[in-house]
């Protein structure tokens, strides 16, 4: 580890430190406006609390007032988030592989997640979602597993309506979910003896895979369903809040990129 890093952390690690970094994020302050503040804390400790974390760039005095250097700002948001995403704190623990594979410029929105509803039952969560689904007018963007006749039933029906749908499938269960598809479209359309272009246009969905250690759904743009975890068990997040979906949509649009096309119409040809 770089020797400025394990520096900062020894000396965060010192009580009083921390809160200096948070206070100083409202501005720049004068040793007396510090000790005030932090309150806990004699004048010499915060004096000789600022020198440490000048030597570690985190902080700089310029006239008789200290302030945040860039790093300083750095670290103090960072610290910020960690502070306010607490509450998730059991969850995230549990989702190691999600926060792994999470890009680090969408890890701060979990903090959306804090007043989210929380689903503890994976199948519950699974019917309100499909409620959600039977109501999409637009579109839907799908990272799932879930392999269902009867979600299926109404995503096609709702395509041949005019929504559009994305969906990001898990490669392993892919041609398990093509045939229960394939049933779908034949109790949906009756007649399957139909050009492929014509197919593409009624089942008006995009297909990729990739395989990835959660589930997502965004439904409109107005609500999202996250299951950060691979756990049989695991919750599910809920929100309608306007930030939490466009969080959401973010995560779905950077997966979408890298994930690898396939033709689902040619792909539902095989068993029509």
């Amino acid at each position: 580890m770089n020797r400025h890093i394990q520096s900062m952390m020894r000396e965060l690690s010192l009580h009083g430190r921390i809160e200096i970094l948070k206070h100083l994020m409202d501005g720049a302050m004068t040793l007396s406006e510090l000790t005030k503040k932090v309150g806990c804390l004699p004048t010499s400790t915060i004096s000789r609390s600022l020198k440490i974390l000048n030597d570690c760039c985190m902080v700089k005095k310029n006239g008789n007032k200290f302030e945040l250097t860039g790093i300083g700002y750095l670290i103090a948001d960072y610290l910020s988030n960690v502070e306010q995403i607490l509450p998730l704190w059991e969850y995230i623990c549990d989702a190691g592989e999600f926060m792994k594979i999470l890009p680090t410029e969408l890890k701060p929105g979990l903090v959306y997640l804090c007043d989210a509803e929380i689903e503890p039952d994976p199948y519950a969560a699974m019917m309100k979602a499909f409620e959600d689904i039977k109501k999409a007018n637009r579109y839907g963007k799908y990272i799932t597993k879930i392999v269902s006749y009867e979600i299926n039933i109404y995503m096609i029906e709702r395509n041949i309506k005019g929504v559009h749908d994305y969906v990001i499938f898990y490669p392993d269960l892919l041609e398990k979910n093509i045939k229960v598809t394939a049933q779908a479209v034949k109790d949906v359309i009756g007649n399957t003896d139909i050009p492929i272009d014509e197919l593409r246009r009624l089942i008006n969905s995009d297909l990729k895979v990739l395989n990835l250690p959660f589930q997502l759904g965004i439904i409109d743009g107005k609500v999202i369903y996250l299951q950060m975890s691979q756990a049989e068990n695991a919750p599910f997040f809920i929100s309608r809040d306007k930030k939490c979906v466009e969080w959401g949509e973010k995560i779905f649009d950077y997966f979408w990129e890298i994930a690898e096309p396939v033709d689902l119409a040619a792909e539902l040809k095989r068993y029509l």
